[in-house]
């Protein structure tokens, strides 16, 4: 969830973003929608020689991680959701334990700690991401090399080293505070 708004408009914004956050109401005929727009943009992929390039690399990079997916989904999964799903996903994952709210801009940093404390204090504490089910990635002792040709007027070389792990909980969330202010897992 992300929100952007002029600072006079903040206190009135976060009503709205509370709500979006905290009770989202996924109408059946809105979720098939978003499938149908969802699953349109995961087919554009390959007119992208960049985003095809990026998918094909993660899905060579990693292993086991969830990473090895693209940030769009895969068009199984994304086919398969329904309303019901979302909002059981919605009520696991949406919780104070997997939280990480920053607030950047012109603000007072004292009335805006109020602001959300008040805004957020009905957010079910819940539980921490379990990692456990996700096989840890292997350690390759020798570089691997993958290559795939097609008819596409470019070429993109990638090269990746192993960072973070998902179950290193103890700095996922500074991490994630700091992606966020500095780039993407792209770069800069």
């Amino acid at each position: 969830y992300k929100m952007e708004v002029m600072p006079r408009d903040l206190s009135e914004a976060m009503v709205i973003f509370r709500e979006v956050v905290l009770s989202p109401t996924f109408p059946p005929d809105e979720v098939e929608k978003v499938r149908a727009l969802q699953l349109a943009m995961i087919n554009r992929i390959r007119d992208s020689w960049n985003d095809e390039a990026g998918l094909f690399f993660r899905g060579k990079f990693f292993v086991n991680s969830p990473y090895r997916r693209g940030k769009l989904g895969v068009a199984e999964t994304v086919e398969a959701l329904t309303a019901e799903t979302l909002a059981a996903w919605h009520s696991r994952a949406v919780v104070g334990k997997r939280a990480v709210l920053t607030v950047f801009g012109d603000i007072d940093v004292d009335a805006m700690e109020v602001m959300v404390r008040e805004a957020f204090a009905k957010m079910p504490e819940g539980e921490i991401f379990d990692a456990g089910h996700i096989k840890a990635e292997p350690v390759f002792e020798q570089p691997r090399w993958f290559y795939q040709a097609t008819e596409k007027k470019g070429a993109t070389v990638y090269i990746g080293y192993p960072g973070m792990t998902l179950t290193n909980i103890e700095d996922r969330y500074a991490m994630d505070v700091l992606t966020g202010i500095v780039g993407s897992v792209h770069g800069w």
